[in-house]
């Protein structure tokens, strides 16, 4: 209904009293709106009441609190009302004594169709009878549609960053960095700020060598520097050395080369190939299955599994999402 069209049929409810002695009876209503805008979804109060300010008394009475349909819906009906329909209140009595008052207060909520910078009226009347449609007495008062609030900034992203150390093989040794933090065992995880560039340095205990590094840092040097732009993971291998015997020069040759597959499952297919090629493994057969819409490009399943060691140049089997 439009706010003219609406206005129209108030004219009408209020075009009269019934009885000269009704009209002779001074009836003041007041309606009031907390707060005077609310954005879409938003809620508001709306309270209204009648004085009788004559001498003699209102029989029958009701109070009527009227809303355009469509836009905002009224909560639960005061005690003493009742709800004729989703929009309106009516709160219907005996008699209005002389002198008497009643007040009565309600939640109303906009709907989420309610457009920024509408205006709604609202409008309450009062009745001796009803069922005539003759007031006897009314107020109208307005709310403005507000714009939704906007929605809350992401939240900064995290000032520092996470390096962790695996240590693994037959053997043992220590993982040191600068800056300092690392000292592994035990201290094998600690925090900096992003962009840091941290150096590893493995040492090998005594009977043992450090056979290469896994994750972030790959290779059989004894140091490794690694960029720090997110949470970071790198293993060191350390096996027990080969035995040696009085009855031999031959020098004992390197150690197996291994490689600790990397964990790629849920990655994009390019981000997992990087994150393999920094590993002593290599990427193998790539197959594509049908999966859902959010997995399409992304490795769903991977062969060999993460966390196991094998013997380096081994191909991982990749297979990958594709649309259904």
């Amino acid at each position: 209904m439009s706010r003219f069209v609406a206005c129209a049929a108030v004219a009408l409810l209020i075009a009269g009293p019934s009885s000269a002695a009704v009209q002779d009876t001074p009836i003041a209503v007041t309606e009031s709106i907390a707060p005077s805008s609310a954005p879409p979804g938003g809620a508001v109060t709306v309270s209204f009441g009648v004085t009788n300010n004559g001498a003699s008394d209102v029989t029958p009475f009701e109070l009527d609190l009227f809303l355009g349909p469509g836009h905002w819906s009224v909560g639960g009906a005061p005690g003493g009302c009742t709800r004729p329909d989703d929009y309106d209140i009516a709160c219907p009595s005996a008699s209005l004594a002389a002198g008497a008052s009643e007040s009565f207060s309600v939640t109303v909520t906009l709907g989420i169709d309610a457009t920024p910078g509408q205006i709604l009226d609202s409008r309450v009347i009062a009745f001796q009878d009803r069922s005539s449609g003759a007031g006897i007495g009314s107020d109208a008062r307005s709310l403005q549609v507000a714009a939704p609030a906007p929605p809350p900034p992401p939240p900064p992203p995290a000032a520092t960053a996470a390096l962790s150390i695996a240590l693994s093989g037959s053997g043992s040794g220590t993982v040191t960095s600068a800056p300092t933090g690392i000292a592994c065992a035990p201290a094998c995880t600690a925090s900096y700020g992003r962009g840091t560039v941290v150096t590893l340095t493995a040492a090998p205990a005594s009977g043992s060598v450090f056979t290469g590094w896994r994750g972030a840092c790959s290779g059989t040097a004894p140091t490794c520097s690694v960029g720090l732009d997110a949470d970071t993971a790198v293993g060191a291998a350390f096996d027990q050395a080969p035995a040696t015997t009085t009855t031999t020069t031959t020098p004992a040759g390197p150690p197996p080369a291994v490689c600790l597959v990397p964990s790629v499952t849920r990655l994009g297919l390019v981000a997992a190939e990087r994150r393999i090629a920094r590993t002593l493994c290599r990427v193998g057969t790539i197959t594509r299955r049908p999966g859902k819409a959010i997995l399409v490009g992304k490795v769903l399943a991977q062969r060999p599994s993460a966390g196991v060691y094998v013997p380096a140049g081994t191909r991982i089997a990749l297979v990958v999402g594709r649309n259904r």
